[in-house]
């Protein structure tokens, strides 16, 4: 499953980032890239962790990671 935003949960922050921002901050800004990227989550069930794919031959997206699945009920699984 591909995503195009994640939700950032860290600390107190509960907020939908895109995945140009991330993108912007990995290439940009490599220490706070590395202050969120172990915060991404599914935007919609908020269970699996989201990892960012930086890709050269087509668009960068969001993938879950390897061994965690949504919620049943989880659009993003359908």
């Amino acid at each position: 499953m591909f995503f195009e935003e994640a939700l950032l949960k860290k600390d107190s922050i509960t907020v939908k980032i895109s995945v140009e921002e991330v993108t912007y901050l990995r290439k940009n800004n490599l220490q706070k890239y590395a202050e969120i990227k172990d915060h991404l989550h599914c935007p919609e069930c908020e269970r699996p962790h989201l990892t960012h794919k930086l890709c050269a031959d087509r668009a960068n997206y969001f993938a879950t990671h390897i061994g965690e699945e949504h919620d049943d009920d989880c659009i993003q699984e359908r």
